[in-house]
């Protein structure tokens, strides 16, 4: 009677066992990439770093460990990262199996790229459960992502409205933008006020500054 128990209890052990293992080899892994890499909870919380990100948080950017909770360095973009590892952690479509990339570096610093990927059901989620969102953090200029992206991302804009945001940005007037855009200028006002709407901004100065403040991403790429 007490056989089929003990042969469970038994496999069970070594299920266990296995599990330890993997886990254990995952975190080596993890440990010895290069790049900084960090476990998340959906909150944000940070549940794992490995060592180039923990070096990456004693330089103090541009990712930073503040109580606990992975922050952004760049104003701009700490709210968004935030929402995007929530999203990972809820499986937002929205967010793509492929994740999404931020732009973290301050004004005036090197490029530096936040991907958020989620962690699939699977071998990455129990292994690393309660984890929910995997965080890698590019330096090279090459893996920042599309200007346009990044702006999309950050504001909910449309493409248009992203590519009328990066001219004005960039200095142009709103003759000047319209005509670079091939759209009429009653046109580029209308995505003119979406975009101020949505960026919480008023005038076309404030969108200089904006842009400004996100920093060498979207500088690197040019409108």
């Amino acid at each position: 009677m007490l056989s089929p128990h003990l042969r469970r209890a038994s496999l069970i052990g070594d299920l266990l066992d296995q599990g330890r293992v993997i886990t254990h080899h995952y975190r080596q892994a993890l440990d010895h990439l290069a790049v900084p890499f960090v476990l998340t909870h959906a909150n944000g919380a940070i549940l794992h770093a490995n060592a180039a990100a923990e070096q990456m948080f004693s330089a103090q950017g541009p990712i930073l460990s503040r109580n606990g909770l992975l922050q952004a360095q760049n104003p701009v973009v700490a709210r968004a990262l935030l929402d995007a590892i929530a999203s990972a952690a809820s499986a937002d479509a929205s967010l793509g199996a492929r994740g999404i990339g931020l732009p973290v570096s301050a004004q005036g610093q090197p490029p530096a790229v936040a991907y958020v990927l989620p962690l699939t059901e699977g071998t990455a989620r129990a292994v690393f459960r309660p984890a929910c969102a995997a965080v890698f953090i590019s330096t090279t200029t090459s893996a920042s992502p599309l200007p346009e992206a990044v702006l999309t991302t950050l504001f909910d804009l449309t493409p248009a409205e992203a590519r009328v945001l990066l001219r004005i940005g960039s200095g142009l007037s709103a003759s000047k933008s319209a005509s670079s855009l091939g759209i009429g200028e009653n046109t580029l006002k209308t995505h003119l006020n979406r975009i101020f709407a949505k960026t919480g901004t008023r005038r076309q100065a404030d969108l200089v500054k904006l842009v400004s403040d996100i920093g060498t991403p979207l500088a690197a790429h040019g409108p």
